[in-house]
């Protein structure tokens, strides 16, 4: 008798009569009235209050469970951003932990029968995960403690050379204990290997003057790219900081580069993403990049672009990590900067990733038909994972350049590191 309650609540919602429900149905006038109406009052019993309609429990694990009558399709049902955005969560600080959806008829007196979903998901924060809001927080606190003045344009010397500082791979709060590896190395290790380097090249070029001094910032400045202490791809690694401590003292050590630098000449800042802290290098260079948004001596690319390029008077430059284009670098530039490379003779790759300047595939320095491509040192320590792969005996280093506008690339600088 089910099936005839609901075909004949159909039927009258379709505005038949008792009677030709009856006819219809091959059942009396009497059976089809009672037949809707138990129905009816079915529906009625399932429908919700208004007032329970939502709600939210928080777990003892802090976790979040919500549950909601939603009106969604079978689709949306299966997406985890629609259902998170349903609930009221915001998908920068939230993920969601399980979901379970179940159809659910609503009679209302207004509407009939509405087909919804009875939606319960269980979510809980996004922890380790750097998000703009992070971001931006941390900028605008930046600028409370330390606001922005302007700072005039320096009366620099005329000059046809630039000069790039190259440091790569610095892994900052990589912990390397000495008894293990033959080398210690923390932050303040890092930090002074980092300002030291600098201050060799300073010290080495005093007397000359640059039109742009050139500092690619990235190339895995930071070993960690969230609170697990792991890579951008999760892989755990010896750390000897808490995340959110490491970000910053890292843009504090960065803004003390720059601030070297600037001595030199006017600075170009280009972001060239790592494999470390494909996350935390960019949150990384948006905070520099509103430091010294009043500063005309230094300007920063803050593009998120993996690869960058940098056109000085005959010369290119281009920068990666060199992870994932391998054996295809040779190729890249001739693509993607292709006006620059017609209009230069003097062109080069700038790798990093492998701690060291020759490849499986590449030795110091490669030579194309018209490209040079190079791997770059690094001055960061040896952890025990490396120590134990065999990965030794590399000698630690940053690099200099020097480009004249014209002759290309005129002198090559090292700054080894002596491990007592």
């Amino acid at each position: 008798m089910a099936d005839y309650d609901k075909k004949a609540y159909e039927l009258k919602q379709d505005g038949k009569t008792r009677y030709e429900i009856a006819e219809i149905l091959g059942i009396s006038s009497r059976q089809a009235r009672r037949g809707y109406e138990r129905y009816e009052n079915k529906l009625k019993k399932e429908e919700v209050p208004k007032d329970n309609k939502y709600t939210v429990t928080i777990n003892n694990d802090g976790t979040q469970t919500s549950e909601v009558l939603l009106e969604m399709s079978r689709e949306q049902a299966k997406d985890e951003k629609f259902l998170l955005k349903a609930h009221g969560y915001d998908l920068e600080i939230w993920e969601i932990v399980s979901a379970r959806n179940n159809i659910w008829n609503v009679y209302s007196k207004q509407d009939g029968i509405q087909v919804l979903y009875s939606s319960k998901i269980t979510v809980k924060p996004t922890k380790g995960k750097l998000t703009l809001k992070d971001i931006e927080e941390f900028c605008t606190e930046l600028v409370k403690k330390k606001p922005m003045k302007h700072i005039p344009l320096r009366e620099y010397k005329p000059s046809n050379l630039m000069l790039e500082i190259a440091t790569f791979d610095v892994h900052l709060g990589k912990l390397a204990w000495y008894g293990e590896t033959g080398e210690s190395y923390d932050y303040k290790i890092a930090r002074q290997r980092f300002l030291g380097v600098i201050q060799d090249f300073k010290d080495r070029v005093k007397g000359r003057t640059f039109e742009k001094v050139l500092f690619p910032f990235g190339q895995d400045f930071f070993n960690i790219d969230n609170l697990q202490q792991s890579t951008t791809a999760g892989t755990g690694q010896d750390c000897d900081l808490r995340w959110k401590k490491l970000f910053v003292k890292g843009v504090e050590i960065a803004s003390e580069a720059i601030d070297m630098l600037k001595e030199l000449g006017p600075v170009k800042v280009l972001y060239v993403p790592g494999n470390h802290d494909n996350t935390t290098s960019y949150g990384a260079i948006n905070c520099l990049f509103y430091k010294y948004a009043s500063d005309e001596n230094v300007t920063i690319d803050r593009s998120p672009k993996a690869r960058k390029y940098e056109e000085y008077g005959k010369c290119l430059v281009g920068f990666g990590h060199g992870e994932k284009e391998r054996r295809r670098i040779d190729k890249i530039m001739q693509e993607e900067a292709a006006r620059a490379w017609g209009r230069t003779v003097y062109r080069e790759w700038h790798l990093g990733h492998l701690h060291k300047e020759s490849s499986g595939g590449y030795q110091m320095t490669e030579e194309y038909p018209g490209l040079i491509v190079r791997r770059i040192g690094a001055i960061t320590g040896t952890d025990n994972w490396h120590y134990e792969s065999g990965f030794v005996g590399v000698v630690k280093k940053a690099e200099a350049f020097i480009w004249d506008k014209e002759e290309g690339l005129k002198d090559k600088m090292f700054s080894n590191i002596v491990i007592k």
